[in-house]
């Protein structure tokens, strides 16, 4: 997790594990997404890399971090890891 990501959206949420996901696809993931944060507000959300079938989980648990409205501009970049079993 970046440090910058963490001081401005202390209240983070995990993605979900997406349907659909098999162990014969491999058992471990990454994603990358980069989040631009304005005053408090996520502002976007762009993934970098990884496999299509995640974007959606993680531009869904993005959009509900909580983060502090200090009329900053933030622009962190942020890997998620997935493996099954977890």
């Amino acid at each position: 997790m970046s440090s910058a990501i963490a001081v401005a959206c202390p209240v983070q949420v995990a993605p979900e594990m997406p349907s659909g996901v098999y162990r014969e696809q491999g058992d471990e993931w990454q994603v990358t997404a980069q989040i631009a944060i304005h005053n408090g507000a996520v502002q976007s959300v762009k993934i970098l890399s990884g496999p299509r079938v995640f974007h959606d989980k993680v531009r869904e648990a993005i959009r509900k971090y909580q983060c502090k409205a200090d009329g900053t501009e933030v622009l962190a970049t942020q890997v998620f890891r997935f493996k099954l079993g977890q």
